[in-house]
Parts: structure tokens; sequence; C-alpha cells
């Protein structure tokens, strides 16, 4: 598998507008908007703010879970993924304590799904499983995924079934995310472009099934690309996703043999990835993936150590 995936964090934004005070509302839109286009260092200024503002007006544990598991989002982005775990624990001792107070405990699904992730990041597959379907069963249609914290956890499963090779798995799981009406969240949605990018890796990496190769491969196309209009419309150019992306559309023109078109798209990618913070783990994946279609490039091999 020469593709690389998406993981999906669930940023709390449009779930907290019954939760937040209208202060404290309008400093988390400012962080998310922030996150979404990148500006990873006003992102974290709205949070804090945003945190220091419930600690000293308001009574509301919830409400710092929803802020610290955004602030998490945004080490997660940078790639600390240390941090974001320890945020991600403290968030849900918050929600705990919300529990107590009389909130559903359907708010326990977004610390759950954003705490398998870390997990599953982290190479601990089996816990990591255990608490994607345990965030799915918080919810109260746990075989539904019409929220955006349902949609990021059974994306990031999928994900996790791909790694492992289970393929027929994987591509299912995506397709029962499109059927339930992803097409209705908005295009600026930040996680949906991940989710596109993922169905068509699977739909390309599979084989037989009575499907012709060439139309496998044009709709994968077809849909890389429409991940690739979303996430740079959000985030634009300098973005890792947008590198991927990329990257995912130079291997599935050489899987057709366009070799000129694949080996655009993998140099533009190249030159993405040398605008990206230097130290983000994702980077020596990507570095690694590209050292194997570029063996005698010793300087990936390099930057992946």
């Amino acid at each position: 598998m020469n593709f690389i995936p998406i993981f999906s964090h669930e940023m709390e934004r449009d779930s907290a507008m019954n939760i937040l005070s209208d202060q404290v509302l309008k400093l988390n839109e400012q962080g998310c908007t922030s996150y979404s286009q990148g500006n990873y260092k006003e992102a974290l200024y709205y949070f804090d703010l945003a945190l220091l503002r419930i600690k000293e007006n308001e009574n509301n544990p919830l409400a710092q879970g929803i802020i610290l598991n955004n602030i998490a989002g945004v080490h997660f982005a940078r790639g600390n993924y240390k941090k974001a775990s320890e945020l991600h624990d403290e968030s849900l001792k918050f929600r705990i304590q919300a529990i107590e107070k009389g909130f559903p405990c359907t708010e326990l699904s977004t610390a759950c799904g954003n705490i398998a992730l870390l997990m599953h990041i982290e190479g601990s597959h089996q816990q990591a499983l255990r608490n994607y379907y345990r965030a799915l069963m918080l919810k109260s249609d746990p075989f539904g995924c019409y929220d955006t914290a349902s949609i990021c956890t059974a994306n990031n499963l999928g994900v996790l079934e791909y790694s492992k090779g289970l393929m027929n798995e994987a591509l299912e799981r995506f397709e029962v995310i499109l059927s339930n009406k992803i097409q209705d969240f908005p295009e600026n949605w930040f996680n949906l472009a991940n989710i596109y990018n993922n169905f068509a890796i699977c739909y390309a990496d599979r084989k037989g099934f009575g499907v012709e190769p060439h139309k496998r491969l044009d709709l994968a196309l077809l849909y890389l690309e429409k991940a690739l209009n979303m996430k740079k419309m959000i985030t634009g150019e300098n973005h890792i996703d947008v590198a991927i992306i990329t990257y995912n559309i130079g291997i599935l023109f050489e899987q057709q043999n366009i070799l000129e078109e694949s080996k655009a798209f993998k140099t533009k990618a190249i030159k993405l990835v040398e605008g990206i913070q230097p130290n983000h783990p994702l980077l020596a994946e990507f570095y690694m993936k590209m050292s194997k279609d570029y063996k005698t490039n010793k300087a990936n091999y390099k930057k992946a150590l």
C-alpha cells in the first residue's frame, strides 16, 4: 500500500453552541477557524483565552472539556501527540464530572474517539479499536454516522482497517460513511476531504470484485481531486493534508501508467512538504513512502530518520 490515509481529529464547534456562553462560544469559533486554516499559534491564543474565561466566570465542566479537546486538537495537528493525549485525558475527566451533574453520556463520545486516535497513532491498535467502538456506542444511534464526531471516529476506524490490510472492511466502512448523508455537510467542514481521500485510496487498492481497473482508478481520481480542492479551499496550499492528497494522486497516475503526470504530482508534493514544519511525525512516513519511489534519492531516507 503506497497510498497515505488521513486521520480525522474532531474539533467541537457546532456541538458547543448550546453549551458555551456567548463570549466563550465566539472565542471557540475564532479558534476553530484559525485551526482549520493551519494558524495553530492563533488558534491556541483563542482557545486559551476561552478556557480562562470559563475558569473565571463559569462553573461548567463540560465547557472546560470542550475547550481542552480543541486545545488538544491543535497539539495533535502540530504532531505533539504526548501533549494532545494528556489534554484529552483531562478533557475526559471534566466530561465525567459533567455527567455527574446531569449532562447526557453522549458527551463522552468525542473524547473517547479522539483518545482512541492517539492510541492508534502510538501503535496500541487493540486499545484503539475498543475505544473507537466505545465512542460509537455512546451515541444514541450507535450504528449511524450522522454527526461529525461519529463520522470522524468511523473514518479513523476505517484507516486502522486499511493499515492492517483489511481492504474490504475499510472500503465498506467508508461507503457507509458516504451513504449516510455526509454530502449534506458543508464543504468547509475540515474533515470532509479526509474521508474522500480515504475512500479513494481504498477503492484504488481494491482488486477484482468485477470492477474494471480503469473504472476503479477513474472513480478514485475523481474523489481525490474533490478532496484536494476541498482541502485547499480551507487550508491553502501549505498543509500536510494537501501534500498527502497531492502525493496520492501521483501514485494513482503511476498505477495508470501515466508516468509524466505521476512525477509532476509527486514532485509538487515534495515541494509542499518543504514548506511545512520539519518535525511533524507524519513527515517521516511521507518521506519513507516517497523514498521507495525515488530509491536513488538518499536525502529522503535521511529526512525520514
